[in-house]
């Protein structure tokens, strides 16, 4: 049986991302039957919902980014920084601070400075734990997968341990920051972090031709003059701002990256990283966008995160049985 194919996939994904945000942006117009729109209204709800956009797009790009960097330092196409964990450690520091420090503390007021000891935080335990870990575990699939479904678990479990012994106060501070969604996200943060994420984006784009090296495995990267073990720190320090960022401002969204990435693979063919960091981010957009405006049209039925998760959870069934087959 031949395998259906696409013709020009890069034309009809760039389509497909600005349909989708155009839509986002305007459709609640033409959706909800208003007979009469200020402009003052109508350029109030259009910025709000640009900004949810923006914070959308920076999401997406930065879990594509992170997943596909992920992949290739584990060498796997299954495996995403969600899966292990990262997003559990971001939750587990916020729930430490307010346990320790109260909610009325700056570090847990004040955004930006609330953000950074979060994925300072975040960059020592995953260079601490993870970069040992894939040393030595790169290769073997089970156990990778089998640690982070205990750093996972172990940290949820701890987390609502740990929210049962807080005050009523404390625990209403901590359900707003670790109970992100699109509808509820701190619009502040964007101003502040995509300076950053502009930075991160580069800084990704710049190491394309060495990712392009380390896929090929320790061994041969080492042998073309690779610095592996470096690239790799600075791969987990790239990943765990990539995800604080995009923690914080949608909430965790476990199995985004992995569709993205893999569609892209599928519909592009190529193992280049430079195609498939643009492409990549690309479909991540659609898919983000796009669920959220299906579920705006649905009547918020219920929330993007629950769809992602849903379809991600039987696409990672789907690879794992392809993955078998091959």
């Amino acid at each position: 049986m031949r395998r259906l194919k696409l013709k020009h996939p890069k034309t009809i994904i760039v389509g497909l991302t600005l349909l989708v945000m155009i839509m986002y942006v305007f459709v609640w117009y033409f959706t909800h039957g208003y007979e009469s729109v200020s402009q003052a209204v109508f350029v109030r709800i259009t910025t709000r919902r640009t900004m949810h956009l923006i914070a959308m797009v920076i999401s997406a790009t930065l879990i594509a980014l992170s997943s596909l960097t992920f992949q290739t330092i584990t060498h796997n196409r299954i495996l995403t920084p969600s899966i292990l964990g990262f997003d559990s450690i971001f939750l587990a520091v916020q729930t430490l601070l307010i346990y320790f420090l109260s909610s009325q503390s700056l570090l847990i007021s004040n955004p930006l400075i609330n953000f950074m000891v979060t994925s300072l935080m975040m960059i020592i335990i995953s260079v601490g734990i993870y970069q040992p870990l894939l040393r030595r575990f790169e290769n073997n699939l089970a156990l990778l997968l089998l640690f982070g479904i205990i750093v996972a678990t172990g940290l949820r479990s701890f987390i609502s341990f740990v929210q049962t012994m807080l005050d009523p106060n404390e625990f209403q501070s901590l359900a707003m920051l670790s109970n992100v969604t699109i509808n509820n996200m701190n619009l502040n943060l964007i101003g502040i972090i995509s300076p950053l994420m502009v930075v991160i984006i580069v800084l990704f784009a710049r190491l394309h031709h060495d990712f392009d090296v380390m896929a090929l495995g320790r061994s041969h990267a080492i042998g073309l003059g690779l610095h592996y073990d470096r690239l790799q720190s600075y791969a987990l320090i790239l990943i765990s701002l990539s995800m604080a960022i995009a923690t914080a401002l949608v909430g965790p969204l476990s199995f985004l990256g992995l569709m993205a990435i893999n569609a892209s693979r599928e519909l592009l063919k190529t193992f280049k990283h430079g195609s498939l960091m643009v492409f990549g981010s690309l479909v991540g957009v659609i898919l983000l966008v796009g669920g959220q405006l299906i579920v705006e049209l649905t009547g918020f039925v219920s929330s993007v995160s629950v769809f992602i998760n849903l379809f991600g959870g039987v696409y990672i069934l789907y690879l794992i049985i392809k993955e078998s087959y091959l």
